[in-house]
């Protein structure tokens, strides 16, 4: 009888030729899409479960002859089958239309702790640093800095010289014709 497959990490082939290069696979989760690519080309844009044996051995065999790339999320695969589709078709696509919409296989944003975040928050606030050297120094992604301030606001020196409100005797307003004649119910 046909075993559950518990590991879901892709086995890669050992190379029969000592100056064969294999390219390690990355530890993947379950479902994966996947971005393939010759050159500037697309090649495929597919969505691979891999506890299944066939799944596997299709990444197997994009792996070993084009570049691999995962979507970053369902909106940019989706995005990305379009255009792999209409590639297809003879509407020549080139690689850089998928920018920002693929990631490296096997990709995970570090999960920073909110006092992390906090400190992040702070220089860009209050020390004014740039976005890269918050990339820098806490070495994680532009991207994965601007996830993390999105929403703050940007940071705005304070006034040397405060608001002067100056108030004058105002008027009183000048009674409608409408309503002149009336005084409410009390007439």
């Amino acid at each position: 009888m046909h075993k559950k497959v518990k590991s879901i990490k892709p086995e890669s082939r050992v190379a029969e030729n000592s100056k064969e290069t294999v390219k390690p696979i990355p530890k993947l989760p379950r479902i994966v899409h996947i971005f393939a690519f010759d050159g500037d080309y697309p090649r495929q844009a597919l969505r691979l479960d891999l506890a299944y044996r066939m799944d596997r051995l299709i990444l197997e065999y994009l792996w070993d002859r084009c570049s691999v790339c995962q979507f970053k999320n369902s909106t940019a695969y989706n995005k990305g089958r379009r255009l792999v589709g209409q590639h297809n078709k003879g509407v020549v696509i080139r690689i850089g239309r998928f920018q920002g919409s693929v990631e490296p296989l096997g990709y995970q944003p570090l999960p920073l702790s909110e006092s992390v975040k906090e400190s992040i928050r702070t220089e860009y606030r209050i020390k004014n640093y740039s976005i890269s050297k918050l990339s820098d120094d806490w070495d994680v992604s532009v991207s994965h800095i601007r996830e993390i301030l999105k929403g703050d606001k940007p940071p705005v020196p304070p006034s040397v010289d405060p608001i002067k409100q100056v108030f004058s005797e105002g008027e009183p307003p000048v009674p409608s014709r409408v309503g002149a004649g009336r005084r409410g119910y009390d007439e």
